[in-house]
């Protein structure tokens, strides 16, 4: 996932190191990306032919690195996207993450990530309704499970939605 979140925060153009943390982190949801993962995959993907880097002038006189994608960045992270697989179905963060970048997928591949994401959604319907039937659950499981029914739900919605846009 990390290589997936660096490499999706170079998609757009160049960047320096510092932005990408940040950038990378906050599609994932967190402050920044630590220092241990980033500066790491950018040199394997540097090693790889991923990205290049080159030296730019900052602001105050000093320098800095500049990491952007080449060709093979750019094809390697567009097989990355459109793997969904089942584990990557499963994984909500995964799926968002996929959707945010369909700009750089072809139709086939998002229909293909949206009708794992559905496949994924129906079989999480069915335990849910599974585990309501067949367990004893107090008044505060039941609000949870509640919750995250509504949520599938919702989130089915969401998928047949961006289906129904994309077969049109």
């Amino acid at each position: 996932m990390n290589d997936l979140l660096l490499l999706a925060a170079l998609a757009d153009g160049p960047k320096h190191g510092y932005r990408l943390k940040k950038e990378a982190g906050f599609i994932a949801g967190t402050k920044e990306m630590h220092n241990n993962i980033v500066y790491p995959l950018l040199q394997r993907f540097t090693t790889e032919k991923l990205i290049q880097s080159k030296v730019v002038p900052g602001k105050r006189g000093q320098t800095k690195r500049e990491y952007s994608l080449t060709a093979k960045g750019r094809t390697y992270l567009i097989e990355l996207l459109s793997n969904a697989g089942q584990r990557n179905a499963q994984s909500a963060e995964d799926f968002l993450l996929r959707v945010g970048l369909f700009g750089i997928l072809d139709r086939a591949d998002r229909l293909k990530i949206l009708e794992e994401r559905e496949r994924s959604t129906a079989e999480r319907t069915k335990r849910l309704e599974g585990i309501e039937r067949e367990m004893p659950l107090d008044r505060y499981a039941k609000e949870v499970m509640g919750y995250l029914a509504a949520k599938t739900k919702l989130e089915r919605e969401f998928v047949r939605r961006l289906a129904a846009r994309e077969k049109n």
